[in-house]
């Protein structure tokens, strides 16, 4: 078995990066990379399977979800916010993680359909985020951490969107290439679910990696990495409202 994976080297994927480290002796060839990145490699052919954003779903059909784990939250997930120094209300622009398409179209509907709010939305214009009157800044994975000090609005995506339409959030899946053979899909499977048993020694080691970050309560309370009925429920629904913007 060779299988090239790509994922993302953020907080929320260390149990996978766990376990899937502790398998490359199996023909796993693992590339860390940005969400966006993750999604072009495979829609490109260069990685066999990847851990997707949801967002770039949109147009695809050249794919299959596999193994039940994914990135998501029931609720609050702390690290996909609208970071701003006023009120929602009074933004007149918000830069967008160029990062991350899901987080991208996520306010995008959020706007239009839960805060009604009109702003004009532009991509980030770098990595220095300050707060300025009647501008918002929608940041993504570890970034986000720090971003909560400095600004005195915070409006969580996830949390946002369980409030509108009762349902968790989903931020990434597991997507293979249609001619990866099952026995690659059960050693990642293995691996994620292995990772995702050992959450104690994980955090353990991001700990160090993250000082100042509570990372057993983002870990557990955060991010939920069942890939369940509610979860794909919500993916097919945030799709739909895709199309519609």
């Amino acid at each position: 078995m060779n299988c090239q994976l790509s994922i993302v080297n953020y907080l929320n994927a260390a149990p996978f990066l766990y376990g899937l480290q502790r398998a490359v002796g199996d023909g796993l060839r693992l590339k860390l990379q940005t969400p966006a990145d993750c999604a072009a490699s495979f829609f490109a052919g260069a990685a066999d399977v990847a851990l997707v954003p949801v967002g770039a779903l949109l147009g695809q059909d050249d794919y299959r979800v596999v193994t039940n784990f994914c990135i998501g939250a029931v609720r609050r997930v702390h690290t996909v916010c609208l970071f701003a120094g006023e009120p929602l209300e009074r933004l007149h622009t918000i830069y967008l993680d160029i990062h991350s398409r899901t987080s991208v179209l996520l306010m995008q509907i959020l706007a239009k359909e839960f805060w009604q709010i009109h702003p004009k939305f532009l991509p980030s214009r770098g990595d220095v985020y300050l707060p300025a009157a009647g501008v918002g800044y929608v940041l993504i994975g570890d970034k986000a951490f720090e971003a909560h000090h400095r600004f005195a609005q915070v409006y969580d995506l996830a949390q946002a969107w369980h409030t509108h339409t009762g349902l968790p959030f989903v931020f990434a899946l597991w997507l293979s290439q249609k001619h990866v053979d099952t026995g690659c899909i059960a050693v990642i499977d293995e691996a994620l679910r292995y990772g995702a048993a050992h959450l104690r020694e994980v955090i353990g080691e991001q700990e160090q990696r993250y000082a100042g970050v509570d990372v057993a309560h983002y870990l557990t309370q955060n991010i939920d990495y069942r890939y369940d009925a509610p979860k794909q429920k919500a993916v097919q629904l945030f799709l739909k409202k895709c199309k519609s913007l």
